[in-house]
């Protein structure tokens, strides 16, 4: 990625029908197709500032934006982005940010801010991602939804901003140790998916995670989950010992004609980062699923839509 101090957009039309763009790859599908025709890439309508803390991440890191961000969703005059807060102390306490969500809407030909939704969500902590994850809210209806603390789901009213409900699959009270993966993904009917991680306390990028899930919240607010082990039963077991690098000192690889790849401990599957479920028009949930601590080892898994293998 090239130099930015700041993360700036460039706006493209909206469109006259509602909801043309209103999740990742546009789709609960991953379409990523629109019918808008685009304008020119030769001009900048406005610039919109949605990471004020972009220069310090860059300066901290040499020269490098360790950050995903997410799409623009595109609704008619309306665009739903992220926009960050709080001070960059570092990528080991990037937590000290908040990620909100913002709607603006077009008049006059420019963007204005509607309102802004202040999400408590935190990111995955440093370590086995160094990048900083991604939030990724979608649009269905009247409503926003977006990320929350602890695997939550926070469903936004589109015309105040105001949360409506907050959906937690795995209790009333808020795990820290709980972390959503990725983007959320809808389908056709309202049902929201995403990916969800139960890390341990401590060494949490080398112990088992407690658990992980592939998270449906239903359009009428039911809750279901599915966890990873369940949905991977003919993957290496935790404990199982997996291929893993030769040692860098031997380039070039294999080091020899007859040489052996050493194991280590595969880990538990769980999901993987920053993957947004697909949902096929049957109603199968995809989705991606690795190793804890062993890379290599990833899985396509494809779900029903009862949440079962």
């Amino acid at each position: 990625m090239s130099r930015a101090p700041l993360l700036l957009l460039s706006l493209v039309a909206t469109t006259s029908f509602a909801q043309n763009w209103p999740q990742w790859a546009a789709s609960g599908q991953h379409d990523s197709a629109t019918t808008v025709v685009a304008r020119r890439l030769d001009r900048i309508e406005q610039q919109v500032v949605v990471d004020p803390n972009a220069d310090a991440m860059e300066a901290f890191v040499g020269g490098f934006l360790l950050a995903h961000y997410p799409v623009p969703l595109i609704d008619g005059d309306d665009v739903v982005l992220m926009r960050k807060s709080g001070p960059f102390t570092g990528l080991v306490t990037r937590e000290t940010q908040s990620w909100n969500v913002v709607d603006m809407r077009r008049v006059n030909g420019l963007l204005a801010d509607r309102w802004l939704y202040a999400s408590d969500w935190k990111p995955l902590p440093y370590g086995s991602p160094s990048w900083e994850p991604v939030f990724h809210p979608a649009i269905f209806g009247a409503f926003v939804y977006a990320p929350g603390p602890g695997g939550t789901l926070d469903r936004i009213n589109r015309d105040t901003g105001l949360l409506v409900t907050r959906f937690n699959p795995f209790g009333t009270a808020i795990d820290q140790n709980i972390f959503s993966t990725g983007p959320l993904a809808i389908d056709n009917n309202g049902n929201v998916f995403y990916n969800a991680i139960q890390l341990a306390p401590a060494n949490q990028w080398s112990a088992d995670p407690i658990n992980s899930w592939l998270v449906r919240v239903g359009a009428d607010g039911a809750m279901k989950t599915a966890n990873f082990i369940s949905l991977t039963p003919n993957a290496p077991a935790a404990g199982d010992q997996c291929y893993g690098n030769f040692d860098g000192g031997t380039l070039p690889w294999p080091p020899s004609r007859d040489a052996v790849v050493p194991t280590v401990r595969c880990g538990a599957q769980r999901p993987g980062i920053n993957v947004a479920p697909a949902i096929a028009p049957d109603g199968t949930i995809y989705t991606i699923s690795r190793a804890h601590t062993n890379s290599k080892y990833g899985y396509l898994v494809a779900v029903k839509p009862d949440m079962t293998l």
